[in-house]
This record gives C-alpha cells, structure tokens and sequence, in this order.
C-alpha cells in the first residue's frame, strides 16, 4: 500500500503535543505555498495563485486569487507587495510578477520570459532566485515588477535553490553554495556531493543545511553543517525506509518538516 506522510524531525530535542487548528480546501491540486504575514500563497496548477488570510488559524479564509488563462502555476515566493509565480505552459516558462498588495485583488505587473524550466523559486530583497535546470541559477531584479531584469547568472545546473543573507543554497546532485552578494557575479563557495545517490530538496536552518536524499531504492534527509560555506560538513542522516520518495521540506526553527511518500511494509 502506499502511504503519504509529514515527518516531523527535530534537530534538537523536543517533546510536544500538536492538534490541527484549522484547514482549508483548495480549488484544485496544492503545488507549493508560501506564508508572509498571516497571508497563505497557494498555488494550484491551472487554477493559479491562492491568497488565504490564516491569522485566525481555525478560520483560514481565501482574499482573492489570479490566474492566466493556459498557464498552470507550479512554485511560488512572497515578499512585500509582491508574489512570484512560476507558470509553464508546454515547453514555454515564464516568472510572473503580481501586485498583491490588495489582497482581494491580486494583478499582473510584469514578466521574465528568458527561462528554460523554472524548476525552483526563492526570493529575498528584491531579488527572485530561479532554480532553472541546465541553465542554471538566474537572479532577477524584480524591485520594478512592471520590468524584472536578469541581473546574474551561475552557469551550473540548479535544480532547487534556498537562499539565507548573501549565501544561495542550490542542489544539482549535490550541494552548492553561491556567494550573491554581488548580484552581478555569483560566485560558489563550496559544495558537498554523496557519494551514492542524489539530492532532491534543500532547506536552511541556522547553520544547518538539511537536504532529502535518494538512491532510487531509499530515501532519507542529510543533515550538513554550513557555518564554514567554504567547507560545508556532514553530520548524519535519517533514513525514511525501503522504496520511499521525499519531495519537499521545510524548515521552522529546530524543527524540519518532511513530506514524502514510501511502501508501507
């Protein structure tokens, strides 16, 4: 039987008790959220972006929503007034720049068609991080959402990236860690590869880089130390069992929460 679980695993000892608050159901297939200041950025697909207000967690409630007829939203990132979107439609991806600064009225600033996959979003001041694939790591301005700007590129392959301060955590296989200070000229600090098996996911807590981990058989999270970028150092591991997939994380504190699914044995 297959089975679909949240883990939750905890870096540092923890003992706790947690009881739902609330839900809300989406029109369409949850792809990935966001939350920034009690407003849940959902995207679904064709169905688009979803602007929830959850500062009453037992009451989640939707604001507004948008969405481009053809064009299904898969990865989304919040800053501010604004809401990154990335949305493909064939062989075709953009990254779509919206004003969500009235809620219930969510708008279509601009555009940034350059982009191969869009396998991945991250933004921080200003500046959306695209996880592109072959094409690697672009770092947009989106400061002016009428006109977003390529303003670097890492020419390696990037597959999911997190960013913290100056420092973009990108997985291609492994672990690369790129300098962005300057925009203009992503530079890689250090990298950390296994030896069997990929990375698929990354996420960022303190001084730790907690990445999922699979060998097509197994799969399991990796726990590294990156308070040295330049020499990044692994501490262990969890293993998640026989035929199990791990396919995205999240971090909130000490705790790191893990979604998957695996054969129930």
């Amino acid at each position: 039987m297959l089975v679909v679980a949240a883990l939750v695993l905890a870096l540092l000892p923890l003992v706790a008790v947690y009881h739902k608050l609330g839900d809300f159901t989406t029109s369409g297939n949850g792809l990935d959220i966001q939350v920034v200041n009690n407003t849940a950025y959902i995207v679904e697909g064709t169905s688009g972006l979803q602007l929830v207000d959850v500062s009453d967690p037992q009451n989640p409630v939707q604001l507004g929503s948008y969405a481009q007829t053809g064009w299904s939203a898969n990865q989304v990132a919040a800053e501010g007034d604004i809401a990154c979107v990335m949305a493909v439609t064939g062989a075709q991806c953009r990254l779509q720049v919206i004003d969500v600064s009235n809620p219930q009225n969510p708008a279509l600033q601009g555009t940034f068609t350059d982009l191969a996959n869009g396998d991945d979003l991250a933004l921080q001041d200003g500046i959306a991080y695209v996880a592109d694939g072959n094409a690697g790591l672009r770092l947009i301005d989106v400061s002016n959402p009428q006109n977003p700007v390529q303003l670097g590129l890492f020419n390696q392959e990037a597959n999911q990236v997190e960013v913290a301060d100056s420092l973009a955590y990108i997985i291609n296989g492994g672990l690369g860690i790129i300098d962005v200070s300057d925009p203009a000229n992503p530079v890689q600090l250090g990298g950390y590869g296994i030896d069997m098996g990929w990375m698929g996911d990354v996420t960022i807590t303190g001084n730790y880089a907690c990445a999922t981990i699979s060998n097509g058989v197994a799969g399991g999270m990796l726990v590294i130390d990156v308070s040295d970028p330049t020499n990044p150092t692994g501490l262990g591991s969890f293993g998640f069992g026989v035929k199990s997939s791990i396919y995205n994380m999240m971090a909130l504190g000490n705790i790191v929460m893990v979604f998957g699914a695996g054969e129930d044995t």
